[in-house]
């Protein structure tokens, strides 16, 4: 399983990517969500499994990304795009 990992806090990259890589999983690191299009875009159809991503980060914001990487290519990744926010009530 690969996983866009986009996280602009070290720290929590830092343990996120721990457990996940603990897990079997491998992971690509996006700092922030203009890195996550970015690399969204230039990766093969598919080459993510799931993108895990944080909501407010600088230079774009999660879900900001997440639009635009639904706009221009949702169909390059197996996955629903899901927010934190999608679990509270």
């Amino acid at each position: 399983m690969n996983i866009l990992l986009v996280e602009d806090n070290e720290i929590n990259m830092e343990i996120a990517q721990f457990y996940l890589e603990e897990a079997g999983i491998e992971v690509d690191p996006a700092w922030d969500g203009q890195e996550a299009v970015e690399k969204f875009a230039q990766s093969e159809p598919y080459a993510y499994d799931m993108i895990l991503m944080d909501i407010m980060m600088p230079v774009m914001g999660g879900l900001q990304a997440t639009e635009k990487i639904r706009k221009d290519g949702a169909c390059g990744c197996k996955n629903r795009f899901h927010s934190g926010n999608d679990c509270t009530g």
